[in-house]
């Protein structure tokens, strides 16, 4: 918790890139992609494999611990 009573909670799965996002989307059996329409997930798809915002997220993370 900050100072202005923001709270922030994440969990990271560093292990989980583009490539293994994309793979466990493929061949889900519609358990978790079912909420999507077959063109959302292909977008969702297609965004593992452009460039990730890890360390701007982590930027961001080290930024509010800071506020």
């Amino acid at each position: 918790m900050s100072e202005s009573n923001a709270i922030l909670t994440f969990q990271a799965h560093p292990e989980i890139n583009g490539t293994s996002a994309k793979k466990a989307m493929l061949g889900d059996d519609g358990t978790y992609t079912c909420v999507q329409t077959p063109k959302q997930l292909e977008e969702t798809i297609a965004r593992c494999e452009g460039p990730q915002d890890g360390l701007a997220i982590l930027d961001r993370v080290i930024q509010w611990v800071y506020e």
